[in-house]
């Protein structure tokens, strides 16, 4: 494809707004998994009350908890902290290697985490598809699309849960109350919340807001102003126009690389984020991929690379004569 267009116009997709604004979220991300603030969500959900340490609604929790922390970051980071969670329930009730409950207990890990799809984070496909509709003039909010895809998130969650209960039939273990223990053990060794906690919190809870703002300023203008006042008003134009999630993705991440949070043994100033630190949480493969995709997806479609001129061919050829069916078969 790069043969057939040009060269900036091959490599433009890595500085695409998609990849920008994925490169900050990841870095963000990365930075809640660094000071344990992942953990401790994961184990204050686990350990709260509501569950009380029954072996089924701590299977409910850990499935949900993965889809919901895998909607806005990282799969593989999400899976491994749910799977520490699991192992150690493992280690410390002695699991029999044909437990039912063991069983669905990781499946729900492993299922959870691939339905990351409550917001455009949550998958690399989610922000391709988004970029091509947005290149068809029409745009896609942070909110709107929790609003659409909320519906077919959780009708997923309720057959994955339907699927555990009467398929694989988990089996419900005795734990007593050592599981509620064992759960706030391990939830009260994390000790209080650490700087760097704190602030990796606060700099993912403003990038959470900035990218729903665009879409938030006009419903709260309507509420107070009227129906359909909010998408006039010159404030809510503004960040739709200029506020986009590249730029909030971006902005915040560099933060995390200038709030200091301590220093360390040589009394140097230690910050939220480092370089270092920064490149073990990011996907490049995943980065590679989404700009791989949108380079091919702009070529295929375009009419100076040959692609476009021959979709369009095609496509038409299918309401004409009998040729309709091989030209079909070629696509």
């Amino acid at each position: 494809m790069l043969f057939r267009s040009k060269l900036r116009e091959g490599f433009a997709p890595w500085a695409d707004p998609i990849n920008i604004f994925l490169l900050g979220a990841m870095i963000i991300a990365h930075a809640t998994s660094l000071h344990k603030l992942t953990d401790r969500l994961a184990y204050t959900m686990v350990a709260s009350p509501l569950v009380g340490g029954k072996p089924w609604r701590v299977l409910l929790l850990i499935g949900l908890g993965s889809a919901l922390m895998s909607s806005v970051m990282s799969h593989v980071a999400t899976t491994m902290i749910f799977l520490s969670i699991a192992t150690g329930l493992a280690q410390a009730f002695k699991f029999d290697d044909k437990s039912r409950y063991a069983q669905a207990l990781f499946l729900s890990i492993a299922w959870g985490s691939n339905l990351g799809i409550a917001t455009p984070v949550g998958t690399p496909p989610n922000l391709i598809a988004r970029n091509f509709v947005e290149k068809l003039g029409y745009r896609i909010g942070f909110m709107e699309w929790i609003y659409i895809v909320f519906p077919v998130w959780a009708l997923s969650m309720i057959a994955m849960f339907l699927v555990l209960k009467f398929v694989i039939k988990p089996e419900t273990p005795d734990w007593g109350k050592g599981s509620l223990e064992f759960l706030t053990k391990k939830r009260d060794d994390l000790g209080p919340m650490s700087r760097g906690e704190k602030v990796s919190a606060l700099v993912f809870g403003t990038a959470m807001l900035l990218w729903m703002l665009p879409d938030l300023v006009p419903l709260g203008i309507d509420l107070f102003q009227g129906a359909g006042t909010g998408a006039k008003n010159p404030v809510a134009i503004w960040l739709k126009a200029n506020l986009d999630w590249s730029v909030s993705a971006i902005f915040m991440a560099t933060a995390l690389f200038m709030i200091p949070i301590g220093k360390n043994k040589d009394g140097q100033t230690v910050y939220a984020m480092n370089w270092g630190e920064a490149i073990k949480g990011i996907e490049w493969g995943t980065l590679a991929l989404i700009a791989g995709a949108l380079s091919v997806g702009t070529a295929v479609a375009s009419n100076e690379a040959g692609g476009g001129k021959f979709m369009q061919v095609a496509i038409k050829s299918l309401s004409g004569d009998g040729s309709s069916n091989f030209v079909f078969v070629v696509i």
